[in-house]
């Protein structure tokens, strides 16, 4: 039992752990949100209507994946939703720019171009679509559409033609072939064109086969033009497919009027089979009676029959030939054609007549055979030659409809030579064109287009030229054209047209120039195209990106003007008139005209992009100026648009290490990317930051000294701490000093007597917050050796960008040394020469001078690399005035490093602080001069140490008296000696700091 309670409670365990690890595991999966997961969302979102939801979602995805065409795709369609066409645009085409194969995002561009009435632009993208599906019908039927609301109605029908070659069982294309017949119909109707009024009906006949609306209408037609028998086997065909009584009844009235009552009933009752109608019955009655009442009359045709056929009388054939014609008798006309030849060819009236009856039996190749004997006969004939050609008008209308333009050509060609009627000739011409264009027969093409010029006046000669050009692949020599001839009309509804179409064709031409790096022709091709459509978004975003490219400043600045004010709103331009800015260094305007855009085009990149970049280098001039708080709120503003921007974060880094801030420096400036080359030296100056960041500061200094002409060594060193905040350093320091000696100062040489000094000083130093002052105070009190009390303070302030003035003062309180002189009987006395009594040093009187000091350095920074200073100085000491001044200048090796090589150079009549400072040897009087070098090397980001070797050259002075005793025990002195001489002291430094 408790064996089972055991597995059961392993077993519980096993499953508790596995579904923390599930679960575990599916909070890790949905934590990460990949593109897909964002684009599926938001399409499901915008599938239902749910516009605000899917915009929410795309925003959160903007912020990792802004840059992707899909998300741009997204955003665009967002924008085309709520009519916001230029922001729509923008997307769109950044979306086609990363990504050309984004068919979605191009299918909302065309919709974009076409409701912003940029047709040409819309044509366009409608191409590039029918590049990747040439066959899709959708497209072709939008690309007519577009044709036909920019006013070219040419092409429009043009390309409707063709696609119903292509798909002529597309009921959608037959419909629109249809309504163009229907259209041209009643355009021939106005102008009384019979010819083509019969054509367009035949072809809506053609395209609605199961409408009994257009038969009515052909078959009257045919009626009036005296096609009787093809009227005939129209209604017959209409009413069989349609089943349309009105046909029927039709047809059978024109057999009652050709005499055909017998075959009108047997029709009409064979329809009644089918079709049970009261109105075919009463109409099959209507005949009956006709036909009894007709055959109560004499008819002489039946008469004169049969006298030729007893006779063979010349005049009864004569009247049965054209009585028959007349009735409709057209078999037996045939017959009465053939007995008048008598075995002949017949003669010209003869074989009219043949072809008359030919034609109204709908024979058309017998009639044309009998045509073309007649025109063999008298080429000159003018009814001859219509008749022949209008014949040979339909067979060519034919051949085309199907695609035969090859075998269009010769009956055109014909009809062209020899058509008298001027509408015949002029439809001959033209189709000739197009099948000249299709079989790629472009010169004979041009000689057709300049014919229709030259003849008929042909308003849309300019723009089927350019077409035709463009085919033959011409197209510098189209646009050339079409430019001439823009200038030159003086129309402006055709001017607009041939703008339309030179867009067209230029845009795609520029579009490639670029792609293919032949810049300066799409530069002059730009400009020229501007002139012709002033206008065109896509021309002015050309004109912009070309002039750039080559460095036309001014042009590339009117330019970007012109498309500010034809598209205030189009953020191209706007980023465009930034880069303007930028360029002359008005970065603060670049980015107030961008601030607002940020907020209409929420997500845009390049706005973004633009943004950052000139808040950056915004920033970088207000840091430079000191303005370091304006700065940070200038780099925070741009990172609330691009958080992830690597150069706005250390930008903010730059900023924080000129504050001193180096904490926060360090934070931020660890975003920059480095490359290889400097990979070293951005983690050294990350370690150098690190460190001064630290707030704890350890440094050990040991000096010592030697003079040139002793072997005697003095030596000082000295610890100190400093605590350091945001505004405050806080330090407190120790100095020691040892010296050689005894006591009792038994030597006159000594200055003081040996032993020990110990010095302590506390240091605080305030930076003013947001402003470019620092000032600091210090402290020390001794107790041998070094001033007896020490009070500094100073004040600084960067100005100019890179310069550094320092004003500083400080009081001591020196311990000064003077000799002390009296008569001493002279013992070494060998010669008569030598005095009895020297007045000579017997040791040094001390006492505390004070020492007040003033003065005015300046420092001044050069590319980073060097760094110069000078400053002088003012002292009184005992009411004298004595004065120092030194010269020092830096190298800094390592860029972003601090460890560098200096240098410096000092005179005066006072010496230099540090030797007060220090207890070195020191003096006053005379000119003083010193040379110093060194190095200062930062190890890591915890220690650092330098080493530095000073070369001082010093006055000093000695008198000496001598003298003899009188006899009232006074001393009268009798010369005196002074030794004046340079003491140089060479002295080193070495110091490690530590900070932590």
């Amino acid at each position: 039992m408790k064996k089972n309670i055991s597995h059961i409670l392993q077993i519980l365990f096993l499953t508790v752990s596995l579904l923390s690890v599930t679960v575990d595991s599916k909070a890790l999966f949905t934590s990460f949100k990949t593109p897909d997961y964002y684009e599926t969302n938001v399409r499901e979102h915008y599938r239902h209507n749910r516009w605000a939801e899917g915009k929410k979602m795309l925003d959160e995805a903007w912020k990792d994946y802004g840059d992707l065409s899909v998300m741009n795709e997204l955003m665009g369609r967002y924008y085309y939703h709520y009519k916001e066409y230029d922001k729509a645009r923008f997307h769109l085409v950044r979306a086609l720019r990363d990504d050309s194969s984004n068919s979605q995002a191009r299918e909302i561009l065309v919709n974009v171009e076409d409701e912003t009435h940029n047709y040409s632009s819309a044509i366009c993208y409608i191409n590039e679509l029918l590049e990747r599906n040439p066959y899709s019908r959708g497209w072709w039927r939008r690309k007519i559409e577009i044709y036909r609301k920019q006013g070219n109605n040419i092409e429009a029908n043009r390309l409707l033609i063709r696609l119903n070659q292509i798909y002529p069982n597309d009921n959608i294309v037959k419909r629109d072939v249809a309504y163009l017949n229907e259209q041209e119909f009643i355009r021939q109707k106005r102008v009384g064109d019979v010819s083509g009024q019969l054509e367009s009906l035949q072809n809506l006949v053609k395209a609605y086969p199961n409408d009994p609306e257009y038969y009515a209408p052909l078959v009257n037609m045919l009626l009036q033009t005296g096609r009787i028998n093809e009227a005939s086997e129209v209604a017959a065909r209409g009413a069989r497919i349609t089943g349309n009584v009105p046909l029927m009844k039709k047809r059978a009235s024109i057999l009652v009027d050709q005499g055909l009552y017998s075959e009108a009933i047997n029709y009409l009752k064979e329809c009644q089979k089918k079709h049970h109608s009261g109105a075919l019955t009463k109409a099959i009655n209507d005949i009956e009676l006709a036909a009894a009442e007709n055959a109560q009359l004499n008819d002489p045709y039946s008469a004169m029959a049969k006298v030729y056929a007893k006779q063979h009388n010349r005049d009864a054939l004569t009247y049965l030939l054209n009585t028959s014609i007349a009735r409709g008798y057209y078999d037996d006309a045939l017959m009465y054609i053939k007995e008048a030849k008598g075995g002949g060819t017949g003669t010209p009236d003869l074989l009219y007549k043949e072809y008359v009856v030919q034609k109204r039996l709908g024979n058309k190749n017998a009639a044309m055979t009998v045509l073309q004997k007649l025109y063999t006969m008298n080429p000159r004939d003018p009814e001859t030659r219509d008749n022949l050609s209008s014949m040979k008008l339909d067979v060519a209308k034919e051949a085309m409809l199907n695609g035969l333009y090859s075998d269009a050509i010769p009956d055109l060609e014909f009809i062209e030579n020899n058509a008298a009627d001027a509408e015949i000739r002029k439809s001959a011409i033209s189709r000739l064109y197009n099948c000249y264009y299709e079989t790629k027969q472009y010169d004979k093409a041009h000689e057709q287009l300049d014919k229709l010029k030259k003849q008929y006046h042909y308003e849309n000669y300019v723009l089927q030229k350019a077409a035709l050009m463009k085919q033959e692949g011409r197209l510098e020599d189209v646009l050339t054209f079409l430019e001439t001839e823009f200038h030159k009309e003086t129309d402006g509804k055709k001017q607009q047209m041939i703008a339309y179409q030179y867009e067209e064709y230029v845009t795609p031409y520029i579009k490639d120039l670029i792609q293919r790096g032949v810049i300066r022709t799409a530069y002059k091709q730009t400009k020229n195209a501007l002139l012709v459509c002033p206008t065109s978004n896509t021309l002015l975003h050309q004109a912009i990106t070309t002039s750039d490219v080559l460095g036309y400043k001014d042009d590339y600045e009117a330019m970007v003007h012109a498309g500010r004010e034809k598209y205030p709103d189009d953020p191209f331009f706007i980023v465009k008139e930034s880069v303007i800015l930028a360029d002359q260094n008005k970065y603060q305007e670049a980015v107030d005209m961008l601030r607002p855009e940020l907020d209409v085009y929420v997500g845009d990149s390049t706005i973004i992009r633009a943004f950052a970049g000139y808040s950056e280098k915004l920033a970088l001039e207000q840091a430079k100026a000191k303005a370091y708080a304006t700065a940070i709120a200038t780099v925070d503003t741009a990172l609330v648009y691009s958080h992830d921007n690597r150069a706005l974060l250390y930008t903010k880094g730059i900023i924080y290490e000129s504050m001193k801030n180096y904490d926060s420096a360090y934070v931020y400036q660890k975003y920059y990317k480095p490359t290889l080359m400097d990979f070293q030296e951005h983690k050294r100056h990350l370690e150098e930051l690190q460190g001064r960041s630290f707030p704890n500061e350890i440094s050990v200094i040991y000096q010592q000294s030697r003079p040139g002409s002793e072997d005697v060594i003095t030596a000082n060193a000295f610890i100190s701490y400093t605590l350091k905040r945001k505004d405050n350093e806080y330090s407190i320091h120790f100095g020691y000093a040892g010296r050689d000696g005894s006591q009792t100062r038994d030597n006159k040489e000594a200055v003081e007597a040996g032993g020990t000094g110990i010095q302590f000083g506390l240091g605080w130093r305030h930076h003013l917050k947001n402003t470019p002052w620092t000032w600091g105070i210090s402290a020390q009190v001794a107790t041998k050796y070094f001033p007896e009390l020490t009070v500094k303070a100073d004040i600084e302030r960067e100005l100019f960008g890179s310069w550094l003035f320092n004003l500083h003062a400080s009081f001591r309180s020196l311990p000064t040394f003077s000799r002390l002189y009296k008569w001493v009987q002279n013992t070494d006395k060998e010669t008569m020469e030598d005095p009895d009594w020297v007045y000579g040093a017997v040791g040094w009187k001390k006492k505390y001078e004070p020492l007040v000091q003033l003065g005015l350095s300046a420092q001044r920074t050069i590319r980073e690399s060097f760094v110069v200073q000078g400053g002088v100085d003012g002292f009184m000491l005992n009411k004298k005035l004595y004065f120092s001044a030194l010269v020092k200048g830096q190298f800094f090796p390592l860029e972003h490093s601090r460890t560098h090589l200096h240098a410096s150079f000092g005179l005066g009549t006072a010496p230099q602080t540090e030797l007060l400072d220090y207890s070195m040897a020191a003096g006053f009087d005379k000119l003083n001069t010193f040379v110093s070098g060194g190095l200062t090397w930062f190890f890591n980001k915890h220690v650092a140490g330098g080493l530095t070797g000073t070369w001082y050259t010093i006055y000093r002075s000695q008198s000496i008296r001598t003298g003899a005793a009188l006899t009232d025990g006074t001393i009268t002195a009798s010369g005196s000696t002074s030794n004046t001489d340079y003491k140089n002291i060479f002295y080193v430094q070495g110091q490690i700091i530590a900070t932590f």
